[in-house]
């Protein structure tokens, strides 16, 4: 490969990283009820308070916590 063939690569995967990380917080919102940053701390509060298995409570609750870090580190 030329230096331009291996440029266009790596944009080309880094295009299509960037499209599957995008579809993977569209679908984690989507399954948290929530997208922005005040969306997601109003159901960190509700799911805190929740009567629901603990199981369930601390994987929705990781969801939240995963989504909330990716607003803070685009921001």
């Amino acid at each position: 490969m030329t230096i331009d063939e291996d440029v266009a690569y790596a944009a080309d995967r880094i295009t299509q990283i960037t499209e599957q990380r995008d579809q993977l917080r569209k679908a984690l919102s989507d399954l948290v009820g929530a997208e922005t940053i005040e969306e997601l701390r109003q159901m960190e509060a509700i799911i805190r308070i929740t009567a629901a298995p603990d199981a369930d409570k601390v994987a929705a609750l990781n969801a939240i916590h995963a989504l909330l870090k990716v607003h803070h580190d685009e921001a």
